[in-house]
This record gives structure tokens, C-alpha cells and sequence, in this order.
């Protein structure tokens, strides 16, 4: 009988140390070797892209004042271009910033204004000029021989253009260009005339990244980043302009010098800035009716323009379409006509920004600027207006609008309105929006009036 009641014991205080086992095992682990290492911060640094030519000026035998080129009108002085007569520009490339750089240094014939020797024949200053480039020169040549001399193959005098390369915190690269006339010129280029022969040199230089830094996989990632480029289109280069509106890769700065007519629709596909003034692409040959533009494909396009008075629009309808798209319009007037048209469309992840401008369309129903099917529409000033029936001038049709800032707004229609779960942010440095469309709530959201579906 008492070993009955030991064995229960035994038993009892068994399973009592069990339930404590349990319960000591509720919250916690078994027991395994273990470690940790955990990093210190890491820091994501970008880096960038800075590179400055500078000219020299020569004093006591020595290259001193070292300045920026950028809109110097000096370079090449003030002399009178007789037979023997040379001048040099001493420059110096620097990288100033953090980014491994390749770069391409040009000098080009801006402008020419041509001459009438002794003979009454028509002659170009450019005709009877040599050229060349010294590189490595840091200190100014003895004589004017001295340079001519330097120059192993001169050339006339024509666009030229040379590369190079320059890692971060590397030593400036030098050179002297050296132009002259020639004591071989004679009387073929000594005018005779009232018109004074001339000519406008230019010194230019463009930089991209080059291939040094390396990521994760090696150091081609940038190998194909193009040198910027810039481009004056006239009024008979309308095949120059589509050319240059699709160069990926490459920045591409255009200037309209004057107006272009009967266009068709423009692509854009490269990173664009086109600088227009008053001129207009048009898509008529009445130079009223403005040729609509789409930026596609990850484009990008940076409008600067002066608005026209009356029916004379820099351009029409403004479309920027896909993820990577953007759209800047800096100033200008664009219009648009038709049923359910929008002067400006952001759509399919596009990013479109209005700093200025007057954006207007006539169709009935139609909206001056709208955010669609995930586009991004940023307003941070200009005009707006309808004047077609029904219309909305700022829609959001599953899109999203943010209203920093205009200065009018008008519409035969509503002023604002969304749709398919599109919303319009208004900052409250503005009046709380009032003319919205039907089905459209306008909400306190903090720093913005918040207009969506009801």
C-alpha cells in the first residue's frame, strides 16, 4: 500500500514539473548558439555631374585670372585680321564635380558677314584663316612665331572639335587655340568695299558621364550617355525638327528661330528643351491652327515660350503619355478644338508641370488641362479657360491634379472636376473651390482643398 502511494506521489509531482516545464516554455525558445552583426548607417551619396571651361589672360609671362567662358564675347579680342596677325585663347577644362566625365570641346563659325576684295569678288574671312590646337599648354608662347609654329596641323579655319577625359579631383586639362592669317594672303582677301567682312567664333563644351564609377555589376551603365547637343531650326527645317525631337539619350536643346508651318503631329521620344519665343509650329498654312505634340516613350520636353496675341498659338494640343514621360511648359499660348479634347494631358504615368502659359480649348464638351489613367498634373501658374458647352477646365479622370497656384480660370462648364477615382488637390493659398462639377465633394485636407467623387 505505500508503495501504491509513493508511486502516485511520483506521479503526481511528475506532472506537476511537466505543466511548470510548459509553462516556462510559454514565450520563449529553445536554446540554440547564436550571433548577430548589424551594420553601421549607410549612406546613399548621389553624385554629380559639374564641368567649367575657363580662358586665361597673360601677365608678366604668365596665365593668371583663369575665368569661365560662359557668355565671354572676348576671346579672340577686337584686332583688325591682316596677313600675319595670330591670336591665342589659352583655355583649361576643370571637373568640378564628383562624376568621372568625358567631354567634347568645339569651336564653330557662330556667324560670317562676307566681303568684297580689291578685285569686287566676294571673299569669307574664314577663307584665309589657319587654326589649330596645342594641348598641355600651361604657360603663354614667347612670340607670335612661336604659336604658329606650335601649330603642327593647321587647318582652315572651319567647326572643329576635340575629346577628352577627366576622372573626379583629377588635374585640369589645357589648351592654347591658336588662329591666324597666313603672310601667304595677298590682296584676294583686302576689301574694297563698304561692308566690313567679319566673323563670330564660338567656343562650346559638352559633357557626359563617362564609364569609371561601377555599380554592382561593372561599369557600362552609362556607356551609352550622349553629349548634349544644340540645334536652330527654321522655318524650311520641319524634317530637322522631327529629327531632333527623337534623339533618346542625347539632350537636345532646340531654338525655333522662326515660325513652322503645315506640321503634322510632333513626336517626342529624346530629352528635349525647345526654346521657341513668339514663333509658332503651326499645323496650317495659316500659321493659326498649332500642331499638337506628344511625349512618349520615357521623353521629356521643356517648352520656353512667349505668348501671341489673338488667334496665334505657340503650339496646340500637349499630350504626355507613359511612366518616365515629362512635360514642362515655361510661358506660351497653345489651343485645342473638338468634343471631349483636352489642351494638356497627363495620362498613363506621365508627369506634366505648367509653370506659365494660357492653355485653352473650344470643345464642347472639353477641358484645358486633365490628369488620366495615373498621369500627374502640377500647376503652378498660367491661364485656363472653356469656351465649350459642358465643359470642365481642370479635370482629374483617374488622375491626380495639384493647383499650387494660376492666374485665371474660367469655364463654360465647371471649373474642376473628377472622375474614375481621380482627385484635385487645391492649396489653400487659393480660394476654397466653389464651381466644381456634380458628384464632386470639395474637403478640408490640411494644407489643400481636396475635390474627389462624392
Amino acid at each position: 500500500m505505500s508503495s501504491i502511494k509513493q508511486t502516485r506521489r511520483t506521479l503526481v509531482a511528475s506532472v506537476l514539473a511537466l505543466v511548470v516545464c510548459a509553462a516556462m516554455l510559454i514565450g520563449t525558445t529553445f536554446a540554440w548558439f547564436t550571433d548577430s552583426v548589424s551594420s553601421g548607417k549607410n549612406q546613399i551619396v548621389a553624385g554629380n555631374l559639374d564641368v567649367d571651361l575657363q580662358y586665361a589672360t597673360v601677365e608678366n609671362d604668365a596665365l593668371t585670372n583663369w575665368t569661365s567662358v560662359q557668355n565671354a564675347t572676348d576671346l579672340f579680342g577686337d584686332g583688325l585680321w591682316e596677313p600675319g596677325y595670330a591670336q591665342v585663347v589659352y583655355l583649361r577644362v576643370e571637373n568640378l564635380g564628383t562624376l568621372a566625365v568625358k567631354y567634347q570641346l568645339s569651336m564653330n563659325i557662330v556667324s560670317e558677314t562676307a566681303g568684297k576684295n580689291v578685285a569686287g569678288d566676294e571673299f569669307l574671312l574664314s577663307d584665309y584663316l589657319q587654326y589649330g590646337v596645342v594641348e598641355g599648354k600651361t604657360t603663354p608662347f614667347a612670340s607670335r612665331a612661336d604659336a604658329i609654329a606650335a601649330v603642327e596641323n593647321p587647318v582652315a579655319l572651319d567647326t572643329y572639335s576635340t575629346t577628352g577625359k577627366l576622372e573626379a579631383n583629377a588635374e585640369p586639362q589645357y589648351v592654347a587655340l591658336v588662329v591666324y592669317m597666313p603672310t601667304t594672303v595677298g590682296n584676294e582677301a583686302n576689301y574694297r568695299d563698304e561692308v566690313v567682312p567679319t566673323i563670330e567664333l564660338g567656343v562650346n563644351l559638352v559633357a557626359a558621364q563617362d564609364t569609371v564609377e561601377s555599380d554592382s555589376f561593372d561599369n557600362t551603365y552609362d556607356q551609352n550617355a550622349g553629349y548634349p547637343v544644340s540645334t536652330v531650326i527654321g522655318a524650311s527645317d520641319a524634317e530637322g525638327l522631327k529629327d531632333a525631337l527623337q534623339n533618346p539619350g542625347v539632350p537636345t536643346e532646340i531654338t525655333i528661330e522662326e515660325t513652322l508651318e503645315d506640321l503634322n503631329r510632333l513626336t517626342v521620344t529624346g530629352d528635349v528643351t525647345m526654346n521657341m519665343g513668339t514663333n509658332m509650329l503651326s499645323g496650317s498654312i495659316t500659321g493659326v491652327v498649332g500642331a499638337d505634340i506628344e511625349i512618349t516613350d520615357g521623353g521629356k520636353l521643356t517648352i520656353n515660350a512667349e505668348a501671341n496675341s489673338g488667334l496665334n498659338y505657340n503650339a496646340g494640343k500637349l499630350t504626355a503619355s507613359g511612366k518616365g514621360t515629362q512635360l514642362t511648359v515655361n510661358g506660351g499660348k497653345y489651343g485645342d478644338s473638338g468634343a471631349w479634347n483636352s489642351d494638356i494631358t497627363a495620362e498613363n504615368g506621365a508627369v506634366v508641370t505648367l509653370n506659365d502659359g494660357s492653355f485653352s480649348t473650344s470643345g464642347s464638351p472639353g477641358h484645358a488641362a486633365t490628369a488620366t489613367s495615373g498621369g500627374t498634373l502640377y500647376i503652378y501658374g498660367g491661364s485656363y479657360s472653356t469656351s465649350g458647352a459642358s465643359s470642365i477646365t481642370i479635370y482629374a479622370d483617374g488622375g491626380t491634379v495639384y493647383v499650387e497656384n494660376y492666374t485665371s480660370i474660367s469655364a463654360n462648364g465647371d471649373n474642376f472636376g473628377v472622375a474614375n477615382g481621380g482627385v484635385i488637390y487645391v492649396s489653400k493659398t487659393l480660394s476654397q473651390p466653389t464651381n466644381v462639377a456634380d458628384g464632386c465633394t470639395v474637403t478640408d485636407g490640411g494644407d489643400y482643398w481636396v475635390i474627389a467623387e462624392a
